[in-house]
């Protein structure tokens, strides 16, 4: 079983990078990666939109969600955490010399601002509380990652605070448990990739608020601190980081977007790709000792930092190491949602003088099922799968940034395969022959099936034909 830890907010904008990947590849359910998110935040817009793509309800993903403080009795400021009335006296005097005065006033319920220390901290009271007695969270986690084979990988960021402080804590928590020594971990993690505008005064008396020189300087430790620690606790450790942060306004816990940015992506695809293939040796090649790596981009004509996705490779499911390139990826999905747009103008909307339906040899049901004056359900559907569809194109498309002068760069790459465009525009140009072929081969496969059900089959089925008819079978059996 494949699963994914996502550690504060970078941690989950990768994960739902890794979802919308997932999705523009066509993935089934069963070949996509469990979530766990490990944050203050799960009901902002970036949790919203992973429970959509994973296709689950708001309750079962915060269920699964776990909270960065040691039980969920300390939500309060971070010196409390440490309240015991019979010591007081001695603890008062040794918080301030671990910890600043600003340290201490973090309000815990709303995320750890930046302070890797107290992130750290927390998740340690949590992962080895007094009395041994582990937060219910915590250990649902545990037990649902700790199954021997299992592969997981922690992503998060080593610049703010929940990421940096819990994301060594989490490595280290799941190896020493139960099957730890069975079960694959793999660490994504990237450097300072946005910048952000905060102000000194946010938060209830000044208590709470990030400093961006601070995470530059959170960004830096961390690699240190992963270089000397990490290695004993996990098998192979990623690192990223751009060149030119992006610039990102501050968001407080519950109001947290997506800022989208091709880095995420990347770290996305390296969160796959360990998940995928057989080994970790098939993604990195040899694991070196101190088993951390990182992603060097390529060069264009002028000298600059060009990462192109023709040149990143993405493992597919189905454990035979089968890659394909990320242009390929997104260029099957554009003719994938091209013919859905056949589909729907012919069917309903257009072309009043020409019947589709007649010309399927399917049985009663089928016809019935496309019949737009007795079942609009499919319709709506197939409108649904091709609205989905575009918006994930266009959420790709807007990761290019080769016009936006901040390297390196990020070329989305549209070119088409050329073995298969003359037999794609061949198709677009008299694509009834191909709609009518598609939808009839479902025929023998779906009597019985809701109607979603039966969209899902004719979009997987609209794959497959697309991966043998014009894609060479890049995609090999992963939609059979």
């Amino acid at each position: 079983m494949n699963h994914i830890i996502a550690v504060g907010g970078t941690g989950q904008m990768i994960a739902l990078a890794y979802l919308k990947l997932a999705r523009l590849c066509g993935y089934k359910d069963r070949d996509i990666a469990e979530i766990h998110i490990v944050d203050s935040d799960d009901t902002g817009d970036t949790c919203t939109q992973i429970q959509k793509y994973l296709h689950k309800t708001e309750d079962a993903l915060n269920e699964g969600a776990v909270a960065p403080v040691p039980t969920q009795e300390n939500l309060g400021r971070f010196e409390e955490i440490f309240d015991d009335p019979p010591n007081n006296n001695i603890i008062n005097k040794i918080l301030p010399l671990l910890f600043t005065q600003k340290d201490l006033n973090v309000e815990v319920q709303n995320g750890m601002w930046g302070r890797p220390s107290v992130g750290s901290a927390c998740m340690s009271i949590k992962t080895n509380p007094p009395g041994e007695i582990l937060d219910p969270d915590i250990l649902r986690l545990r037990v649902s990652v700790n199954q021997a084979g299992n592969k997981v990988v922690i992503c998060g960021s080593l610049f703010g605070g929940t990421g940096a402080g819990a994301i060594p804590t989490l490595a280290r928590f799941l190896r020493a448990g139960p099957d730890g020594d069975a079960i694959n971990i793999s660490i994504v993690c990237l450097l300072k990739w946005f910048s952000i505008s905060s102000d000194e005064n946010a938060g209830e008396g000044g208590k709470n608020y990030v400093d961006d020189t601070s995470l530059k300087q959170n960004s830096s430790a961390g690699v240190f601190y992963l270089k000397d620690k990490i290695t004993q606790d996990v098998d192979a450790c990623t690192i990223l980081g751009p060149g030119d942060p992006v610039k990102r306004e501050f968001e407080p816990v519950g109001m947290q977007k997506e800022k989208a940015y091709f880095i995420n992506l990347l770290a996305a695809i390296i969160t796959n790709n360990s998940l995928n293939a057989t080994n970790l040796s098939n993604v990195f090649g040899p694991i070196r000792e101190q088993k951390m790596f990182c992603y060097a981009t390529g060069n264009d004509d002028n000298g600059n930092q060009m990462l192109k996705a023709g040149s990143v490779d993405v493992f597919l499911p189905g454990g035979s190491n089968k890659t394909i390139k990320l242009h390929e990826i997104v260029e099957a999905s554009m003719e994938v949602a091209e013919i859905l747009g056949y589909l729907k103008n012919y069917i309903y909307s257009g072309y009043k003088s020409f019947s589709f339906t007649p010309s399927f040899t399917g049985p009663r049901w089928l016809l019935k099922a496309f019949d737009s004056n007795k079942n609009k359900e499919v319709y709506k559907l197939v409108v649904k799968k091709l609205n989905d569809l575009k918006v994930l194109i266009k959420w790709y498309n807007n990761l290019d940034n080769t016009e936006k002068g901040s390297q390196p760069f990020f070329s989305a790459e549209q070119n088409k395969i050329e073995a298969s465009m003359g037999k794609y525009n061949k198709v677009k140009g008299n694509p009834m022959k191909f709609l009518r072929q598609w939808v009839n081969n479902i025929a023998g496969t779906s009597d019985g099936s809701t109607e979603e059900e039966l969209v899902g089959l004719m979009v997987n089925e609209l794959r497959e034909r697309i991966n043998k008819k014009f894609m060479e079978n890049k995609f090999g059996n992963m939609y059979t």
